[in-house]
């Protein structure tokens, strides 16, 4: 039992505020090695190119200011727009795919030159359904995020795709 209040305080950030240390390492490297097997993703000349440089972690795991349960660790997967510029407008934002653009032409809205995010979220999905390790997980679209719910952990992945554009 806690004789002060700073140790009671202490105690309780310990046991229901800040995230297990020893968890917390085991969620990055499996963060990691996901990321590892997506740009290792082979190239069947479907998937846009990843530019992994730009990957980004997002959310408060990656802030470091997660409190829990650790449920969701957020990622942000980059890939090239090859050439493609958006416009924005005050209730969306569209990515226009110049011609020559192969990979991404497929990925567009039938008739015209503008992404559909819906297609490359499930474009993801399937290629993370060919990661032999997820066989077993639950993948599902999720608005704007590819949900990767894994059977062997806690948490679950909320992978974005972005694209870096002109």
């Amino acid at each position: 039992m806690a004789l002060t209040v700073i140790e009671a305080f202490n105690k309780f950030l310990a046991s229901e505020v800040n995230l297990d240390p020893d968890r917390t390492s085991v969620a990055r490297s499996s963060r990691d090695w996901l990321v590892g097997k997506i740009l290792a993703f082979p190239d069947d000349g479907n998937f846009p190119t990843i530019y992994s440089e730009m990957n980004i972690f997002f959310g408060s795991f990656a802030r470091k200011t997660k409190i829990r349960p650790l449920n969701d660790i957020d990622i942000m997967i980059a890939l090239k727009a090859e050439g493609a510029n958006y416009e924005s407008y005050y209730n969306r934002i569209e990515i226009h795919v110049p011609p020559g653009a192969t990979r991404l032409t497929a990925l567009c809205n039938s008739g015209t030159n503008v992404l559909n995010s819906k297609r490359i979220i499930n474009l993801l999905k399937d290629k993370l359904k060919s990661i032999p390790q997820y066989k077993s997980a639950e993948i599902k679209r999720n608005e704007a995020a590819c949900t990767l719910q894994l059977n062997s952990y806690e948490w679950n992945f909320d992978i974005v795709p972005c694209f870096f554009t002109q």
